[in-house]
């Protein structure tokens, strides 16, 4: 396999003369991204003043009180968000789209960010839900104890809660890992089975987490940088970034010309 700079840099070179169209469509998506968040976080706020929670200091401390601790509230924003997610990966995935095109020197168009709509958008959502609960399913245990227990006056709890919330972060990496292939595989071909294209992405990349988590890594700088600009550097650094793992994702089906096809990619 080639190091994390080969595809780095490879990246960088295809998508030079495509950057303004991925970029936009970043843009485009950012947009929406917004937009979404912006309108749940308005029906939240006239919910809440409707209800009368911010009518004084105590109705808001009450407010707080009933619902940081509740399994109720913690499993219905979980929910809330999972279906937002849910919906907005359509339009990321189509980034992946256009990013997989721009790794193979072809023609990218805007029209490519809705290449899920058209195609089986519901097998993006399904992949997407699975690996999500898979996620907070590891979660759970720390979750669990921080609203079971008093965490703040038993140190061993305490303890415990941040050691199951450490394993919880590290199961992150590894489910979104062996899940990082299946998104590519749909776009490849998005008649195929939604449950073969996450067993086959599993089967690959069982061999290959270190190396991926690696790349992964090298970007962490980008995204500080991305920070210190309030967001605006992500136009390029999220096409730059795509690109790149499909260009790690052409490697594992023997694309790139060197002979190093991953044996079941």
């Amino acid at each position: 396999m080639k190091r994390a700079r080969d595809y780095k840099r490879l990246a960088s070179e295809r998508m030079f003369t495509k950057f303004g169209k991925l970029a936009g469509a970043t843009a485009i998506y950012g947009a929406v991204y917004g937009a979404v968040i912006m309108a749940a976080l308005i029906v939240y706020t006239l919910n809440l003043i409707t209800k009368g929670v911010f009518a004084s200091i105590a109705t808001m401390q009450m407010y707080l009180d009933e619902t940081v601790n509740s399994p109720v509230y913690m499993i219905s924003f979980e929910v809330i968000i999972l279906l937002i997610g849910a919906v907005l990966s359509t339009l990321a995935v189509g980034i992946q789209h256009m990013c997989l095109k721009c790794a193979r020197k072809e023609e990218v168009k805007f029209s490519d960010l809705l290449y899920v709509i058209k195609n089986n958008p519901d097998k993006v959502i399904i992949i997407y839900i699975i690996e999500q609960l898979l996620m907070i399913l590891f979660a759970l245990p720390a979750n669990l104890i921080s609203i079971y227990t008093d965490v703040e006056n038993n140190i061993a709890m305490f303890i415990l809660s941040y050691v199951l919330l450490f394993a919880s972060y590290i199961a992150d990496i590894i489910i979104a890992t062996l899940f990082s292939q299946a998104l590519f595989l749909y776009i490849d071909n998005p008649s195929e089975k939604t449950l073969s294209c996450i067993e086959m992405s599993v089967q690959v990349m069982k061999k290959h987490i270190g190396k991926y988590v690696i790349l992964l890594i090298s970007f962490i700088p980008l995204y500080i940088l991305a920070s210190l600009s309030f967001g605006l550097f992500l136009i390029w650094v999220i096409p730059y970034k795509n690109t790149t793992l499909a260009l790690f994702y052409m490697q594992l089906k023997g694309e790139l010309g060197d002979g190093q096809n991953v044996e079941g990619a």
